[in-house]
Order: structure tokens, then C-alpha cells, then sequence
């Protein structure tokens, strides 16, 4: 059958919420075709206001606020400014021990994006426009293999639903961040959506240029496309085991990158990649992380029989491929410890893996509903370990019982009644209104504790608590009014304007910070010397602010895979902090902290111990949560902020808000030295 038939039960040619309201009256709302005669023009733009195109858009948007120049868009952003200024953040030892910009065309354009707008608009722009190119992408893919609402499912449910892969919730598909990932993941759908429609040089294209931005996000694309050749013409495995003796003759010759094949990596390098990167080695995952993979795995597994032709072996290719990413990195990576190995990371595989399961639920949810009792309870299955991500348990079981369950059924071993069907329902029901009650208490909590400063907090619209009832809510709407009324295209321009206003959620000093205005007199007194900076419990702001490099940061661990020598030296700087209290355990073990512990404070006896040593750095920048020891007040220039760095801080104890209203800037090695 073809591609197009991804969903038996889906009827051509309608709408998210059409059918829902085909018995309707059209008197329930004014019709856009209703009353008096509109312009052409007022007409078409009410009819794209209210269409599901974009009400599914918005709500991707909104469910994915922009958070700053953050997480992995810190080491890109730098990178930027480094290559614009090699004399100055260009000397950070991050940069000059590079050892991964190099394999990207993504630095290239963001080196002139953030030379033509700056830091600050350069990092928003591709964040947005990541997003942007993401949506268009899946929404191709899901228009080449469905119709009507089942085109419409998979899009909500690949905007609502977590779709984090490896690690716990580090990793995530369709991020709106200032990175290369959602650019490559959308040539990658690009491309399937291309396979899917029997177009293989246009795939080949889409996916070459996924690999041109993101390598390592690209192979999971090449790797469905090389499947998808096998399959239709077996003289393709000739081809992969010629080519798998190539990539081994290289490797033996010591070719570059290749020979990293047989370079293994020594135990000093490995503990620091242990300690800072466990995202790298799926032996150190938590039990989180498998019981995603076990529940999309029976997601993909039940969807494969619900489909055919190309949609089924597409199902089938994203499984495998994700599954035979993690088996290579746990042979090659984890107990071979191949340098190439662990550094390709195969198992970022999944990221494809965790966006079909993701369509894959939509396309159960519109078939097994239909089939009787028995698959309305696979279902019900389902859904309790899609809701439950973050339990392993919980996910694991239903993934398991929902396996089986479905093969009785199919088998037609069991034929509950609908009572059963309706019990097992309510039960889910009821585990699901608990969890989004929790949710919606710690909503609440947090933002009554709001303080001037800090964010909205938008980040919590991720939540089910919030996009759950939005979704439940806009489908009866738009049932209820029509998808072709005013109503529903002012609902269309309602939920945009909401999106696109809400999108950025940095607080105002954030925003001064990424802009580098934030404190211009701090920023020229640094001036007055070169040399590195350390700036106690920061991150990128001695490069936004000052133009200077780190002398060390928690964050430049996140790239020691890549270089053996920045590993080392970043260990030992962030060791010796540690021995002066100058550095949390967070900073060395976390590869993104979840618990935040007070910021260290200076004293007198650290900072003489630290910047006796030939190395320090020139200066040291403090944030100020609690006064300055006496004994280093007359050596401190203190500066006030512009407005109050407010952060949201989890701690064991519970969360709180930790206000920032003044730094310490201390002069640490001599002009002597330096000099």
C-alpha cells in the first residue's frame, strides 16, 4: 500500500476536530462564508488564521519558550565571538584546545550572525528560526505519510509531548536553543519525508545537508536511508561492507579521524569523562533513560502493525536505527572505549527514535481506539507510560504490559468487555489528574514565589499540567464553533500572538548581559589588563560582558570528550577550586545541574592561595549573594547591577530564588607577572 496509508482509519481530507462537528449546525458560529460578502483578501487571511496549520504551529511555539544563551548555544556563541576575536575570547582555553567546530557549517554562519546582529539577536534569530524549520520539516514528513486528522495527531503530539532522548531530560528533539541539532534533525525529516515519497536524491540531499550542520545528528538520517536502500535492491550491502572495509584499512593506516577507530582512551581522560559526561556511556544512564527507551520501543513495535508500505518500514528503520546506535556505543564506546566511537556518540541515534515513537502514539491512539475493548486497553496502557516518562517503573511496565496485551489481542486471546476497557480507563485517569494536580500545585508555588527579576517562567508551559487542558480546551472549541468560523480564526490569531510574544523568557538583566551592556563600567576597568577571568559561578558572561577569556568554568567541561588536553586542564583548574571551596561538587560531576547549591563565597584565604599560583587569572569577578569577608572589601571594586540577577534554584531543601544585586571585581596575578 502506499506511504499515505499510515492510518486505515483516518479519512481523507479533514481536519484536526472536523469530524467531531460534522452534525453541527454552522448557525452555532458565524461562518467565514457566512453573511455579507468579504474582500478576497480578508477572506484568505481569516481562512489561514483559523486554520490547524496554524493553531498547531502556535502551539509548537508555546511549548517551547526560548531561554537565552544557554546550555550547548553558550559553547556555539562563544565560539562565534572567539572566531571574531582571537586575541581575546579567541585565547579561552575551551577554544584554543578546539577539538569539534571544525566538522560543522553551522559556526560558519553563526560566526557572521553574530558579527552582523551581535551575540544577543544572532542567538534569538536561529532559535526561532530552528523552531520554524523543525515544524515545516515534521509537518512535510507527516503530510507525505498521513491525511486528514491523523496528519493533524502527529503534529500535537510531537508539540506537546517530551521528547527528550538519553540521559535523562539533557537532550531533547526540536530544541529552541541557538545549536545545530534542530537544523540537522529537520533535514533529517526532510529527507524521510523524501524517502517516503520514493524520492531518493532529494533524500540524499536533505540528509547530506543534515550531516553539513550536525554530523552526528546526520548519521541517524544516513543510517535510515542506507536501511531503506537495502531493502529495495540487497546489491546495497555489498556497497556498506565495502564500505565498512574502507573505514577499517583507514583506521589501520592511522587516517585522520579514522584512525581514532583504534585509539582507545586512557583511564586519567576516562574518569574525567566518567565524572563530567556520563551522558556518554549508556552503562552510567539511569533507570529514567530506559524506561523511555523500553516504552518507545513498544510504541513503534504496536504502530509498525497498524501501518504498511513505506510508513511501516519507516517505523521500523527508526527503531533499529536507534537501538543499533546504543548497542554500538555500548560495545564500542563503553567497553572498548574507542576514541571515535565515544566521540560520534551513535547513541544520539535515538533522537529519531523517540520522534517516530512520538507520531506512533498518535497513530495508535486513532486506531486502537476503534479496534474494541481489548486494544482500548493497549491504549490505556500506552498512555500511562507516555505520561509517566519520568518513572521508570511506571513507563517500563506499561511498555511491557501494553506489548503483550496487544499481541493477545491481535491474537484474540483476550476480549475484555467494554467495562474492562472503561475500569482500566478510569484508573489511568485518575494516576494522570494526580500527576498534573502535583504539577499544577508546584506551578503555583513557584509562581507565587516569583521576585522582581526573574523570569516568567514560561519554561513550565513544557508541563502536562498546562498543555494538556490547552489542548483538551482548543480541540472542544473548535468543535464546538466550527473549524471554519470567526471564532475559530480569532482563536488562530490568539494563541500566535500569545506564542510569539511569549517565545523569549529571559529576564531583563539576562537580556542586558547577552547584549553586553550590562555593566559597561566593569566591562572597562577588565580592560585596563589582559588575561584570563574567573568569574566565580558563571558561564559565558566574561565573554559577552568583558570580551575576555575564562580562566575556568563548569561549562567548558561539557566539551572534554573532544580534547584530551582541555580535559586535563579543565579537571585541574576545576579541582583546585574545589580544594579552595571556590566551586561546587555540581561543577565537576553534573553534566547539567539539577541541584544548585549557594554560590561559593570568596575569601581572603582562597582567593591569596589561588592567585599565588603562575597561572591565575588576572581577575576575579564575584557575585555577591552574601557580604564580602572585611579583610576584601578595601581590595574590591564593587559595581551594582542595572536590575536584579534573579535564578531559580532547586536545592535539596526545596526551591527558592537567588538574588544577585551587586559583584566584587578583584585584581588576583600582578601586573608583574603578567607582564
Amino acid at each position: 500500500m502506499a506511504a499515505s496509508a499510515w492510518c486505515r482509519a483516518a479519512p481523507p481530507d479533514r481536519g484536526l476536530g472536523e469530524a467531531m462537528q460534522d452534525a453541527r449546525s454552522s448557525t452555532m458560529s458565524p461562518s467565514l462564508e457566512d453573511s455579507k460578502p468579504r474582500p478576497r483578501w480578508l477572506a484568505a487571511v481569516l481562512a489561514v488564521c483559523a486554520s490547524d496549520a496554524v493553531i498547531v504551529a502556535a502551539l509548537f511555539l508555546l511549548a517551547r519558550p526560548y531561554t537565552g544563551i544557554s546550555l550547548d548555544a553558550r559553547l556555539y556563541i562563544g565560539r562565534g565571538l572567539a572566531d571574531l576575536d582571537p586575541g581575546g575570547v579567541g585565547r579561552d582555553v575551551m577554544f584554543l584546545n578546539d577539538g569539534q567546530s571544525g566538522f560543522s557549517l553551522y559556526t560558519i554562519v553563526l560566526r557572521h550572525l553574530v558579527g552582523w546582529l551581535g551575540a544577543s539577536t544572532a542567538a534569538i534569530a536561529l532559535s526561532l528560526a530552528g523552531v520554524a524549520a523543525w515544524f515545516a520539516a515534521a509537518a512535510v514528513l507527516a503530510g507525505r505519510l498521513a491525511r486528514g486528522r491523523a496528519k493533524w495527531a502527529i503534529l500535537v503530539a510531537l508539540a506537546v509531548l517530551p521528547a527528550f532522548y538519553g540521559y535523562t531530560e539533557v537532550l531533547r528533539a526540536a530544541e529552541a536553543n541557538a545549536v545545530p541539532r534542530p537544523f540537522a534533525e529537520a533535514g533529517v525529516l526532510l529527507g524521510l519525508a523524501a524517502l517516503a515519497s520514493g524520492r531518493r536524491v532529494l533524500a540524499c540531499a536533505a540528509i547530506g545537508l543534515a550531516c553539513l550542520f550536525h554530523p552526528i545528528m546526520g548519521l541517524a538520517g544516513v543510517a535510515v536511508l542506507g536501511l531503506f536502500l537495502v531493502v529495495a535492491d540487497r546489491r546495497w550491502l555489498l556497497a556498506a561492507l565495502l564500505g565498512a572495509v574502507g573505514v577499517a584499512i583507514a583506521a589501520a593506516l592511522g587516517l585522520p579521524l579514522f584512525g581514532r577507530l583504534f585509539t582507545g582512551i586512557d583511564p586519567e581522560w576516562r574518569a574525567v569523562l566518567d565524572a563530567k559526561s556520563p551522558i556518554l556511556f549508556p552503562s552510567l544512564w539511569p533507570g529514567e533513560a530506559w524506561g523511555r527507551i523500553a516504552l518507545q520501543t513498544a510504541t513503534l513495535l504496536i504502530a509498525a502493525t497498524l501501518v504498511e508500505g513505506r510508513a511501516r518500514l519507516l517505523l521500523v528503520c527508526g527503531l533499529l536505527v536507534g537501538l543499533g546506535g546504543l548497542a554500538l556505543t555500548l560495545l564500542a564506546g563503553d567497553r572498548w572505549a574507542s576514541l571515535l566511537a565515544v566521540q560520534a556518540q551513535p547513541w544520539r541515534m535515538l533522537w529519531l527514535t523517540v520522534v517516530l515513537a512520538t507520531a506512533a502514539l498518535a497513530v495508535c491512539a486513532l486506531a486502537l481506539y476503534r479496534r474494541g475493548p481489548g486494544f482500548q486497553v493497549v491504549l490505556a496502557l500506552l498512555t500511562l507510560g507516555w505520561m509517566f516518562l519520568d518513572a521508570p517503573v511506571i513507563a517500563s511496565s506499561a511498555a511491557g504490559l501494553a506489548v503483550l496485551a496487544y499481541a493477545m489481542a491481535w491474537r484474540g486471546l483476550i476480549d475484555p468487555s467494554r467495562i474492562v476497557a472503561i475500569t482500566a480507563w478510569v484508573v489511568v485517569g485518575v494516576l494522570v489528574a494526580f500527576k498534573i494536580g502535583l504539577q499544577a500545585w508546584a506551578i503555583t508555588a513557584i509562581l507565587q514565589a516569583t521576585v522582581v527579576g526573574s523570569n516568567r517562567g514560561l519554561g513550565m508551559v513544557r508541563t502536562c499540567a498546562v498543555l494538556l487542558p490547552l489542548v483538551a480546551l482548543g480541540w472542544a472549541f473548535r468543535a464546538r464553533v466550527g473549524p471554519r468560523s470567526l471564532a475559530a480564526a480569532a482563536l488562530g490569531v490568539a494563541l500566535s500572538l500569545v506564542a510569539l510574544g511569549a517565545f523569549d523568557d529571559r529576564t531583563g538583566f539576562q537580556k542586558t548581559v547577552e547584549r553586553g551592556t550590562a555593566l559597561p563600567d566593569l566591562a572597562a576597568r577588565v580592560a585596563t589588563r589582559p588575561g584570563e577571568v574567573l568569574w566565580i559561578g558563571g558561564g559565558p558572561e566574561a565573554w559577552l560582558l568583558l570580551g575576555r577569556p575564562n580562566w575556568i568554568t563548569a561549562m567548558q567541561g561539557a566539551s572534554v570528550v573532544f580534547s584530551r588536553s582541555l580535559a586535563m586542564i579543565w579537571s585541574e583548574r576545576i579541582r583546585r577550586l574545589l580544594a579552595l571551596d571556590l566551586a561546587t561538587p555540581d561543577d565537576y560531576t553534573a553534566f547539567v545541574s539539577t541541584v544548585t547549591d549557594p554560590l561559593p563565597r570568596l575569601t581572603a584565604a582562597s582567593m591569596g592561595r589561588l592567585c599565588a599560583a603562575p597561572d591565575a587569572p588576572t581577575w576575579i569577578v564575584a557575585p555577591l549573594e552574601v557580604p564580602l569577608e572585611p579583610a576584601l572589601v578595601d581590595r574590591a571594586t564593587l559595581y551594582r547591577l542595572p536590575q536584579t540577577d534573579a535564578t531559580f534554584v532547586i536545592a535539596e531543601s526545596g526551591f527558592s530564588w537567588r538574588r544577585i544585586d551587586t559583584y566584587a571585581l578583584l585584581a588576583c596575578r600582578s601586573q608583574s607577572v603578567i607582564e
